[in-house]
């Protein structure tokens, strides 16, 4: 059996993330790598914030990211950010609690950033 057809591609979950978030005026895209995926996902909010633990790849989003105003990135722990609570309409979370060591300390700051509604 090929059970690839069964995975959507990443371009696929990409889109399919963006088909579910409504307009929002902040969402932060917690582990954003360089940041490609804030691109695909960039009109659906007024400000769209990523953070990373690697500063390499931060870097390479802030440069990817110069002509657009309302893409911010910043070099953080996604357990453990520096927002303040209820600060986000959404939050995105691709690919990441994966990699992280204390998932359950990721979906409590994802709770604790969320806004309510």
């Amino acid at each position: 059996m090929n059970y690839a057809v069964f995975v959507p591609s990443y371009v696929n979950r990409i889109e399919h993330v963006r088909t579910l978030l409504k307009p929002a005026e902040r969402i932060v895209n917690l582990g954003c790598g360089r940041g490609e995926v804030n691109f695909y996902l960039k009109e659906r909010g007024r400000e769209m914030v990523g953070i990373d633990i690697n500063k390499s790849d931060i870097e390479t989003a802030k440069r990817l990211a110069k002509q657009h105003r309302h893409l911010k990135y910043y070099v953080m722990d996604a357990t453990k950010t520096e927002f303040k609570d209820f600060s986000f309409d959404a939050v995105v979370c691709m690919e990441t609690i994966e990699h992280v060591k204390a998932p359950e300390a990721l979906i409590l700051e994802i709770h604790r950033i969320l806004r309510k509604g």
